[in-house]
């Protein structure tokens, strides 16, 4: 089973970089997505196992994440997270709708296009950081 779902996740990795050396084409994109809405992705198909959607869900933005480490801002975040959130209206299965959620609240893709702007912002959160604690006094 562990041979299975790595050679998943590769496949998942290899499809990323083909989208990138393809500059993140629409078109290329567009057709990508739809292949994994229909299949491994499908809401209603009894035939693809829960274990495997999990399985995608879970990978999906950490494959994402190493393939566009430069954030150029070219990828087209939006189209690529389609089959996601389709898997996450569509689902009859709370637990799936439920690990969408989950990773359609990453972190990572709040400023996904944008990184300067967010650690720009995340900078002047921090007053007081510098301050040693001085433990308990009593």
């Amino acid at each position: 089973m562990d041979k299975f779902l790595l050679l998943v996740r590769r496949f998942l990795a290899a499809s990323f970089r083909h989208l990138a050396k393809r500059n993140w084409g629409a078109a290329v994109v567009e057709e990508y997505t739809t292949i994994l809405s229909s299949i491994p992705l499908s809401a209603t198909d009894v035939k693809v196992p829960n274990g495997l959607r999990y399985h995608i869900i879970d990978i999906y933005i950490d494959e994402l994440d190493q393939i566009d480490t430069p954030r150029s801002g070219i990828l087209p975040l939006e189209s690529l997270l389609t089959p996601l959130r389709s898997l996450g209206a569509e689902s009859p299965t709370k637990a799936v709708r439920l690990r969408v959620e989950e990773a359609l609240e990453d972190e990572r893709l709040v400023d996904w296009n944008k990184p300067e702007q967010a650690e720009r912002e995340g900078m002047g959160d921090g007053e007081g950081e510098d301050e040693e604690w001085a433990g308990i006094e009593g």
